[in-house]
């Protein structure tokens, strides 16, 4: 083992398995979407929690630059941001939910009852300049208002779960999914 090469395994004590090196900040951006068709595996917290913090960074970025314009326009920039970082991020949040020992449906069911949320919501956001004028409007929306509402329980609650699930270390053993890319067992 060469101490000066920063690729080489991490010694653990004795009777624990070799530790793989964590990708970086970049590296793990590049995983990420070179891996973006990929659910079938699974992804160690770093490239996890890296890509959480660019996804932020990114929707930031063009919150300042859309920030001087209309409504319509950090909209369309926000959905821009959405469309890019999607696909990527559900299956690196199904990977991660594989190295735990979790299955990825949990990503799954919080993507459909977000979006079912989104989906009743967007008729009142296109109408809010009405709404916001006339009150009595908002009796139009009251039912999508109910349900975006309701669905937000179960969202909070699998989303919550999904959560402390991400936090977890990776499982040492192989499990279904593939062996660990953080053990080597």
């Amino acid at each position: 083992m060469n101490p000066d090469n920063p690729t080489t395994q991490q010694a653990m004590p004795y009777g624990q398995p070799p530790v793989n090196p964590q990708p970086g900040f970049l590296e793990a951006v590049k995983m990420a979407f070179a891996r973006r068709n990929e659910i079938n595996g699974r992804s160690r917290r770093a490239e996890y929690w890296w890509f959480a913090l660019f996804s932020f960074i990114c929707s930031w970025v063009v919150s300042l630059i859309t920030m001087p314009f209309s409504p319509t326009a950090q909209l369309i920039g926000s959905m821009v941001v959405f469309l890019v970082l999607c696909w990527p991020s559900v299956s690196l949040s199904v990977r991660r939910m594989h190295d735990g020992g979790h299955s990825g449906y949990w990503v799954i069911i919080l993507l459909v009852l977000s979006l079912l949320a989104i989906g009743f919501t967007l008729p009142m956001l296109s109408e809010i300049e009405r709404i916001t004028a006339h009150p009595e409007a908002m009796n139009d929306y009251m039912t999508s208002a109910i349900i975006a509402g309701i669905l937000m329980i179960p969202i909070f609650i699998i989303g919550l779960i999904t959560f402390i699930f991400s936090l977890q270390d990776s499982k040492r053993e192989i499990n279904q999914w593939g062996p660990s890319p953080k053990y080597n067992v």
